[in-house]
């Protein structure tokens, strides 16, 4: 039985983690809305253009980007999310499977997952997509969702309602993937990059 102060003392570390996450990827989702700060500051329209293309240069991932030498793209993309609604669930999903695996691994192996699962993920939709930009944590969220499954693989979540075993549920989510990945938009078209979950799975 883990004593009460080490428990507290664990989820007092993660949330610190989580905010500074949070924290982050709200400044670069606040630094993408480059429309609304050219309209509320028209006089300094060049400058905004210059902080679109440092966004788009420095947290977006391509095969451009590695070819040309930019390998920080593989780790900073996962910080970045042009879309509120894309940041908000990759939000939520991080603090669901991240808070969970923070506390069998800790910190220093949940900075280790983020990492080797970021660089899978994004490495995998520059190389599947090679004339796309990309950003986002999904691929690192799928990394955290296959670590839990190994932990606890018999825990169970619920889905539509329904109780499944973690383990089941997140091999569900990975033959959708890789479905979506081999047939394409013929079978499953989706907004997101099917390679980089995939990535992201085999990481974590």
């Amino acid at each position: 039985e883990v004593p009460e102060h080490l428990k507290h003392r664990v989820f007092h570390t993660w949330n610190r983690v989580f905010g500074t996450m949070l924290g982050l990827n709200t400044a670069v989702w606040a630094a993408w809305q480059t429309d609304f700060l050219e309209n509320a500051f028209p006089e300094n329209a060049s400058s905004v253009h210059r902080l679109a293309s440092f966004l788009q240069e420095h947290f977006t991932v391509s095969k451009e980007a590695i070819d040309q030498g930019r390998y920080w793209t593989l780790l900073t993309n996962t910080f970045s999310h042009q879309y509120f609604l894309h940041m908000a669930f990759n939000m939520i999903a991080m603090y669901t499977f991240g808070s969970y695996v923070f506390h069998f691994i800790g910190l220093g192996g949940f900075t280790l997952l983020y990492t080797g699962a970021a660089l899978a993920s994004s490495a995998a939709f520059a190389y599947s997509t090679p004339f796309d930009a990309g950003q986002g944590a999904s691929g690192v969220i799928t990394g955290m969702a296959a670590t839990a499954s190994i932990i606890t693989p018999l825990e169970e979540v619920l889905i539509m309602g329904i109780p499944v075993p973690l383990k089941r549920a997140v091999i569900g989510l990975f033959m959708f993937d890789l479905a979506g990945y081999t047939f394409g938009s013929g079978i499953v078209s989706v907004p997101f990059s099917h390679a980089s979950h995939l990535g992201g799975y085999l990481a974590g």
